[in-house]
């Protein structure tokens, strides 16, 4: 069966660059900023903010004549004809009535009334209560509009100036930051680092800015494009993190210890394959690994590895999950191929997938991750 998904796998899947090792790295993106764009986006939106506060104040300053000599209302319509309002004070059951001869400039929304209105020393009856009479007037609501402008305006502001200030955060497995200290792997072992972007929840990082890795020492451990270390030799490096629109640098230490003699072959040869595909990232969700993303969004999550009867190292995955309401077990294949992977194999309780399906599952899965799970 191995063999069979291996064999198709490699037909049907298109080949994908193989990510170089041991090279200064950046994770490009198509939407990705220069700094001077931003700096110029920036420059505009100040200028823009400027203006419509002065139109705002110019607003606020019509509203305030028009104002001058009403009522404010805010209560519940109890008929609309004629146009009664039933206001309640903050204090207490107590209820003021208002009969409004000309309701034009009412606002009506769920029952509500709001609006302003001239009194005009009269009081009509309606059901027995007393109702002051006053007609609607119209007053301009343009400040508030202009406000929403300047409220997204900022909001925009502020990503952009976050873009100019982002850096890497490094964290260890209990979310703490590590910047400056150490990761500690043994040789052989290809990890990604843990890391994400320090204004992540303030605009799309991934979409819009970039990073370039570099490793001080090509000979003790390398790492790629994506944030993944492989460790070669004993001793120490620094992984440094810039961001493109920032030119701020993060670093951090990764110390290679030797492997242990004792250790299985089998089973440090399985971790370490299982490691090329568990710890990496799809392309456009960095900071999000294969086995994060899989073990939290599959039932009975399974990662092996095998060598194929073509002599092919492959990792396999299972894990159960729901296609058109009903329950399957998904079986995907990864094809090691120097150092790096491609996916080659997809079925769901053994019936073959297209390639559409694999894009379409690994996109789900991680915007399941990306969305739901990660903070």
């Amino acid at each position: 069966m191995n063999r069979k998904k291996v064999i198709l796998g490699m037909i049907v899947s298109c080949f994908i660059l193989v990510i170089g090792l041991g090279l200064n790295v950046n994770t490009k993106t198509a939407y990705a900023l220069t700094q001077k764009e931003v700096k110029t986006k920036i420059t505009k939106l100040n200028k823009e903010i400027k203006k419509l506060e002065a139109k705002k104040k110019k607003a606020l300053s019509v509203e305030k004549k028009q104002k001058k000599g009403t009522t404010a209302i805010f209560g519940t319509l109890i008929s609309n004809n004629p146009y009664i309002v039933r206001e309640t004070s903050l204090v207490g059951n107590v209820y003021s009535y208002y009969w409004i001869t000309n309701s034009k400039y009412m606002t009506t929304a769920l029952s509500i009334s709001t609006g302003y209105i001239k009194l005009t020393g009269k009081y009509k009856k309606y059901n027995g209560y007393t109702c002051a009479v006053g007609k609607s007037v119209k007053v301009s609501s343009q400040s508030t509009a202009i406000q929403a402008k300047i409220d997204k305006k900022k909001k925009t502001l502020k990503k952009y100036n976050c873009m100019l200030s982002d850096c890497v955060v490094f964290f260890d497995e209990w979310g703490d930051s590590i910047n400056g200290k150490s990761y500690v792997m043994t040789e052989g072992i290809r990890e990604g680092v843990m890391w994400t972007w320090k204004y992540y929840t303030v605009y799309n990082s991934k979409k819009y800015n970039s990073i370039t890795w570099k490793s001080s020492n090509t000979n003790i451990a390398t790492i790629n494009s994506k944030g993944v270390v492989t460790a070669k030799n004993e001793g120490t490096v620094t992984i440094s993190a810039t961001c493109a629109l920032s030119k701020k640098t993060t670093k951090c230490k990764v110390k290679v210890v030797k492997k242990n003699s004792n250790d299985s072959n089998n089973d440090y040869d399985s971790s370490y394959y299982i490691n090329i595909v568990a710890n990496d990232s799809l392309d456009g969700y960095e900071g999000i690994t294969y086995k994060e993303a899989f073990d939290a969004f599959f039932s009975n999550p399974t990662w092996i590895y095998f060598k194929s009867d073509q002599g092919n190292d492959v990792v396999e995955f299972t894990g159960g999950l729901t296609v058109d309401g009903n329950e399957v077990t998904a079986c995907l294949q990864f094809l090691i191929k120097n150092g790096d992977f491609e996916f080659s194999w997809l079925d769901y309780d053994e019936e073959e997938q297209s390639q559409s399906e694999m894009d379409d599952l690994l996109e789900t899965v991680f915007s399941f991750y990306e969305e739901e799970i990660s903070i």
